[in-house]
């Protein structure tokens, strides 16, 4: 009786990815599908998608205060108060783009609003401000950037970016730097699975799917 071809072996994952991989596969997330993918992230991965919301995230905590202006003897012109809405985005063109969404995919909405209890106004507003609609949906590989994000956890693997930051040598900021990577990567992972589990079931392409700088 003839034997069937062996198996191709897996492919190589490069050792900066094989702590995700096996974190995955301890949640279930394995399988040759998987392993090719892991296998075609760079070997050296670059340390942007977690370096740039870190910088962000510090500039933000560590920002200098303004310096408090001095009283001058002009008489003061009542502050505006802040808008209630995002300046330019809630119109009337965009109100209808809204709801003219909303019937062309009234289905889906029915299913997510009587699933998970969300209002359809709600949710078509945050498509509406995330995505335009699902217009804009980012230029970065989101497959890449939460995979990146999720294996960078310490400040070595941003040293670059860390090295630019004013400040960041004290042993408080060290503290504060380890601790926001990883909440970052804890959310990248889950992220990363949400998204794995997604191409199991639509059978779509992992790397084509766009993603933000921030995945």
């Amino acid at each position: 009786r003839p034997q069937p071809p062996p198996r191709p072996p897996a492919p190589a994952v490069a050792p900066v990815w094989q702590d995700l991989s096996r974190r995955l596969a301890a949640d279930g997330i394995s399988g040759p599908r998987v392993d090719a993918l892991l296998a075609g992230l760079p070997t050296t991965p670059t340390q942007s998608p977690m370096g740039r919301k870190i910088k962000e995230l510090y500039t933000k905590a560590f920002a200098p205060k303004p310096k408090p202006t001095p009283p001058s003897s002009k008489p003061t012109t009542p502050a505006r108060p802040k808008p209630l809405v995002y300046p330019g985005v809630i119109t009337a063109g965009n109100v209808e783009k809204c709801r003219a969404f909303l019937e062309a995919n009234k289905p889906a909405f029915d299913y997510a609003e009587r699933t998970f209890g969300v209002p359809r106004q709600i949710s078509v507003s945050l498509l509406f401000v995330e995505t335009r609609l699902g217009t804009f949906l980012g230029k970065e590989k989101a497959f890449y950037t939460l995979a990146s994000m999720a294996s960078s956890r310490r400040p070595e693997a941003i040293s670059t970016y860390v090295a630019q930051l004013p400040g960041s040598t004290a042993a408080d900021r060290q503290n504060w730097i380890q601790q926001r990577m990883e909440q970052r990567s804890d959310w990248a992972y889950k992220e990363l699975v949400a998204l794995l589990k997604n191409i199991r079931s639509s059978g779509e392409d992992a790397l084509a799917m766009p993603g933000s700088i921030y995945g």
